[in-house]
């Protein structure tokens, strides 16, 4: 698709490697560059964060190309319902991520990452 997917990684990793991982302004000013280069508008973020530390995350990515009023991007991910959870699991819930991640025009994932690995596979 016409979008941009990341694999933001947050909890156990961050705290496992807290000097390899970018805190939330790093990892914005890294996809908004790519979102320039790339010509690209939407942003697909695979994670494990909270929905405060996303709504951070989105609210700090922008795009001096996009045609979106003053560079807004469109940051989006997958929230599951309840009745997803109890449907898919949470292993579940992370193959649906994989899936959508894995259909984007460019993918940037997390290094040692085996969810990462699976969806540039």
């Amino acid at each position: 698709g016409l979008f941009l997917s990341v694999h933001y990684r947050r909890r156990d990793y961050v705290r496992a490697r807290p000097n390899v991982v970018p805190d939330a302004r790093e990892a914005a000013a890294q996809i908004s560059v790519l979102l320039g280069e790339l010509q690209l508008e939407r942003v697909f973020l695979a994670t494990d964060a909270q929905l405060s530390e996303k709504e951070h995350l989105a609210s700090l990515v922008t795009n001096s190309s996009s045609r979106g009023a003053n560079g807004s991007v469109g940051v989006v991910w997958y929230h599951p319902s309840p009745q997803d959870l109890l449907l898919y699991g949470e292993g579940g819930v992370a193959i649906i991520d994989q899936w959508v991640a894995s259909h984007a025009a460019y993918f940037v994932g997390s290094k040692e990452s085996t969810f990462s690995f699976r969806i540039r596979e």
